[in-house]
């Protein structure tokens, strides 16, 4: 158990292929194995562990803010050539979500790009040569990829209207 446990939180918590989502479930396992070995209830490692897991519990999800010239336009890019949902200002696609706000002042949409950052928002998925297949077909920008990076991901980057650079990343399997 605790050899298996470890190649699994290792491979999930290295800059290799960081999952956020696997920390959770990486400390109850740890906790499962430990309460095993020892079995004292309100014990300091098991209530530390509990106590992580209960504080955790109450994040569901953040939503990347992008400044956008037009709201009408944005969002009907992201639904017809990104594949995203429209709910009020938020644009919705599998859960990921991003929180559009409209503001048509000279310089007030700053994407990264401009200060010499090569993405906005990383996400992480499946299967990227699929979703690069749908985006290439809707007209999406495609800036590179999908491309094997060093990382061991495979990687595709765009761009959308407003010069707002996503990434779609899936691990590369070994």
């Amino acid at each position: 158990m605790k050899n298996a446990l470890f190649s699994n939180f290792q491979y999930q918590h290295n800059s290799d292929g960081y999952k956020p989502q696997m920390i959770p479930k990486a400390l109850k396992l740890i906790r499962d194995d430990y309460e095993g070995g020892h079995n004292k209830e309100g014990d300091f490692m098991t209530e530390s562990i509990n106590g992580v897991l209960r504080q955790q519990q109450n994040m569901k999800y953040a939503s990347h803010v992008m400044i956008v010239k037009d709201m009408a336009e944005s969002q009907q890019y992201y639904r017809d050539v990104l594949g995203f949902s429209i709910e009020g200002e938020f644009v919705n696609r599998e859960g990921v979500h991003f929180l559009f706000k409209e503001n048509q002042n000279a310089g007030a949409v700053r994407p990264n790009s401009q200060i010499g950052v090569v993405l906005d928002a990383y996400i992480w998925i499946e299967d990227v040569d699929s979703l690069y297949e749908e985006l290439k077909n809707k007209g999406a920008n495609i800036v590179f990829g999908p491309q094997n990076m060093e990382y061991k991901m495979r990687d595709l980057l765009i761009e959308d209207l407003n010069g707002y650079r996503l990434c779609f990343g899936s691990p590369i399997e070994m």
